[in-house]
């Protein structure tokens, strides 16, 4: 696996993602600097580890590929005879933040962001740098995945993004304003409004996620142009670089910046639901429906209307976004065991848990970032 080293930038860290040899997951190293990016990859996958680092400047864009031989054939490890079978690997998207305290509150001095990523392991992944750009004329155009064209804003931060290198999106990244976000599958009992026909014009989950980070100064104003972007020009469209392949899924993501986390997931077309992550506290999702009643912020304008229609919700108890449209089970929510966190998600919000009793107990402070990203 890989060993991610990490940079303190001013009141802000950014871990994002990295692969492993049994495994079919991508992760890189994001730290974002003012003026620069600094990225460093150190592979145990050899005897002789090596780490890969290079620094892009603001005037052009460079792709780290010095990566990507490293994993192209690792060796395999060494089995003896006797020794049991290894367990599957474990397969999907995580996503983590814990958001940095007020001063003199629990909690880290600076927000913790990091995901992982399980794209199919043949599939080339690259991080590069764009940088912004405030000449963008009136009228301008820009071309997402699979050719969707939508209006191109005057302006756009500059970015760090990991993604597939077949796409124009991205799975993870971070802007010049220390916005940090990730995009995930999930399910829901809409999926059917979604469409894998280029001609239907729906944004990847993560096309939605770059043209968030081009265009939001905060993570609050990410999250609003994601969702602008979703109502205006719904999501869809062929997830795989396979065009026999009609894999396609709705979308969970995370923002992030200095003083404040949204967790924003989507149903069908263009239905979604949001909740906001306060400084000192924390919040993980797994490839999952996961707000709840207690904690929805806000929520797109037809949903309840829909599920009240379909008998997912009485409209009489609280809307609970993932009992309604993960389970249809809204006026039932109380008896249903599928409304229980457990798998991957569970073992993330135990970690995070723990990082918090730690914390309380002295064993980690506020400003020790070597530590915290070791538990990371």
């Amino acid at each position: 696996e890989l060993d991610l080293f990490m940079r303190s930038v001013s009141s802000f860290w950014v871990i994002s993602a990295a692969t492993a040899a049994r495994t079919n997951r991508r992760q890189a190293l994001l730290a974002v600097i003012p003026n620069k990016a600094t990225f460093a990859f150190q592979s145990s996958l050899s005897k002789s580890p090596q780490i890969h680092r290079t620094t892009v400047s603001p005037s052009g864009i460079t792709v780290v590929q010095s990566m990507m031989n490293q994993f192209t054939n690792p060796p395999l490890p060494t089995i003896k005879k006797s020794a049991p079978p290894l367990p599957p690997p474990p397969r999907s998207c995580d996503t983590f933040v814990y958001v940095s305290a007020d001063k003199g509150a629990k909690g880290p001095s600076a927000t913790l962001f990091g995901k992982n990523s399980d794209r199919p392991s043949e599939e080339a992944h690259e991080v590069v740098y764009i940088p912004p750009s405030t000449q963008h004329p009136p009228g301008s155009i820009v071309c997402c995945t699979h050719g969707i064209e939508i209006p191109q804003v005057s302006s756009t931060l500059g970015v760090i993004l990991s993604r597939p290198a077949w796409l124009w999106g991205c799975e993870m990244g971070a802007n010049e304003h220390g916005v940090v976000g990730g995009n995930e599958a999930v399910s829901t009992l809409l999926s059917s409004e979604l469409d894998t026909d280029v001609a239907a014009g729906g944004l990847l989950g993560m096309d939605l996620l770059r043209l968030a980070l081009e265009r939001g100064h905060t993570a609050r104003e990410a999250m609003e142009v994601c969702i602008d972007l979703l109502e205006t020009y719904g999501q869809g469209g062929r997830c795989s670089e396979d065009p026999n392949d009609n894999w396609t899924y709705e979308n969970g993501f995370l923002f992030a910046d200095a003083s404040e986390a949204f967790v924003l997931e989507t149903a069908g077309r263009c239905h979604w639901a949001s909740e906001r992550v306060a400084p000192g506290t924390y919040r993980n999702i797994s490839n999952g429906i996961s707000i709840r009643a207690e904690s929805m912020e806000s929520c797109s304008s037809k949903i309840r209307q829909i599920c009240r229609d379909r008998g997912w919700w009485d409209d009489r108890t609280p809307f609970d976004w993932k009992a309604c449209v993960g389970y249809g089970v809204g006026a039932t929510l109380a008896s249903d065991y599928r409304l229980e966190i457990r798998g991957r998600e569970k073992a993330g919000a135990d970690h995070l848990r723990k990082m918090s009793d730690q914390l309380s107990c002295g064993d980690m402070h506020s400003d020790d970032a070597p530590v915290w990203v070791r538990y990371v």
